[in-house]
């Protein structure tokens, strides 16, 4: 069991590790900030985010805090971004040990805090529901409902250790 843990976290850090780093490629988008923010990516100097419920297939509301990458702050900048998602039990509020909002969407991408079912804002019930077949099924469904909104390119990774990490390994 210690070896497909440690497997599991290897796996973790390295896709949040390459989540942190949009590809060069997009760093022509749009004006940069500085040198650094011109080698990986775009730079928004503002966020916007929304809460909002997302109503899983059995008909129980998760809640989620998305924050978009903004040049204003009082609306999410124009185009599609990568999402990067974490699924917590432990609130989306920010002691939830999350990555940082304000940093991800600096570079270009859409980050989605959900509250897993029976957790924080999100409807159901956590009890015989931890790393559950049907926890399992609302990460599909959550990264689903991500990967076709009209300000996504389509694009949705996870991020996080411990139990969010468990969770990528499950989704």
């Amino acid at each position: 069991m210690s070896r497909r843990f440690g497997l599991l976290a290897t796996l973790a850090l390295v896709a949040s590790t390459l989540l942190a780093h949009p590809t060069l490629s997009q760093a022509s988008t749009t004006p940069h900030a500085s040198p650094a923010a011109e080698a990986f990516g775009p730079h928004y100097s503002k966020t916007y985010s929304v809460q909002q419920f997302i109503r899983m297939k059995d008909g129980v509301d998760l809640g989620a805090t998305i924050t978009f990458p903004s040049r204003t702050g009082s609306a999410p900048a124009p185009g599609r971004f990568p999402v990067v998602l974490d699924l917590t039990p432990y609130g989306r509020d920010g002691e939830c040990g999350c990555d940082s909002a304000a940093y991800l969407a600096s570079y270009g991408f859409v980050f989605a805090v959900v509250d897993v079912r029976g957790t924080g804002g999100s409807g159901g019930n956590l009890n015989a529901n931890y790393f559950s077949p049907r926890q399992a099924r609302d990460g599909y469904e959550v990264v689903q409902y991500l990967g076709t909104r009209r300000w996504s390119n389509g694009k949705v990774g996870m991020s996080g250790g411990s139990y969010l990490g468990i969770m990528q390994y499950l989704v």
